[in-house]
């Protein structure tokens, strides 16, 4: 157990030049993202609570507090070449306990974000903005909660954790390819809250488009989120458990199928318990996961 402790200190000690290198990365990220004028031409929520824009550019909601909603944002700006959207949710006294979230418990969650950009001189051309990649400053760590669950409408969620920690929240939302058309952009942003948590909508939201170097894209690690496990795949032999490859071998694609239909497919789920440097237990048998 000593042996470990020590491993484990030793793992986890920084380096000076570690630590300075990160210090340099961080110093260029923050100045390789430029936020660009935007104005908030109107706001909707499905349902149905009343919506006030505030001197920031943030979006105050009161009333009506559905237990799901999808709220609508029109921004528009001249800027072209743009490549993310920044959102914060706003800490504010008329939420509970001055927290981000209008839950009973000042949470929140976020199930997916959605950024459509239409042309201001034609609004015939309109394209879907493939958000990508995504990054937020809190992620609540007692489930599958990573702010990447929102880039797609599914059962996952982003939580913010806004009952047990108080602030202000951010994400950044990268595009895979630049946005916005000459002559003037809106952009049609839906934040959809559809979650077995009832009422954790986002209280107030300011939303502003982004510029983001090239640079910084190229170097951006892979957006992180929780383990997954796929199978167990059945195997003839011990020896071909370890020989060829069982559906995913890289990448993770939740929408994916493995597997003979006749026989059974096997989709990504959820893995809480397998952790990162952790032992786990794998299926009972001669099998593949």
């Amino acid at each position: 157990a000593k042996a470990a402790a020590e491993a484990r200190a030793e793992r986890d000690r920084v380096e000076s030049a570690e630590f300075a290198a990160f210090e340099a990365f961080a110093s260029a990220l923050r100045g390789a993202v430029r936020t660009v004028p935007a104005e908030v031409v109107r706001a909707t929520r499905a349902g149905g609570a009343t919506l006030a824009v505030q001197p920031d550019g943030s979006v105050l909601a009161s009333g009506t507090n559905p237990d799901d909603d999808e709220q609508g944002y029109v921004l528009r700006t001249a800027a072209t070449g743009m490549r993310a959207v920044l959102l914060e949710a706003i800490a504010d006294p008329s939420l509970a306990g001055g927290r981000v979230g209008r839950a009973p418990n000042g949470n929140a969650v976020l199930d997916a974000i959605e950024v459509e950009a239409v042309s201001v001189a034609d609004p015939a051309q309109r394209v879907r903005v493939p958000l990508a990649w995504a990054w937020a400053d809190v992620e609540q760590p007692n489930g599958d909660f990573r702010v990447v669950n929102a880039l797609r409408r599914d059962s996952r969620t982003w939580a913010v954790d806004g009952h047990r920690i108080p602030g202000n929240r951010a994400a950044l939302f990268v595009s895979s390819e630049p946005f916005g058309f000459a002559g003037g952009t809106e952009l049609h942003v839906t934040l959809v809250t559809r979650s077995p948590y009832a009422q954790h909508v986002l209280g107030r939201v300011r939303l502003r488009p982004a510029m983001v170097s090239d640079a910084l894209v190229a170097r951006l690690p892979p957006a992180s989120s929780n383990l997954y496990i796929c199978g167990p795949f059945p195997v003839s032999g011990g020896a071909q458990g370890y020989a060829g490859p069982f559906g995913p071998e890289a990448g993770l694609d939740v929408d994916q199928r493995f597997g003979a239909p006749t026989r059974g497919e096997f989709a990504w789920r959820h893995a809480p318990g397998v952790l990162e440097a952790t032992s786990v237990r794998l299926a009972e048998g001669v099998d593949a996961e």
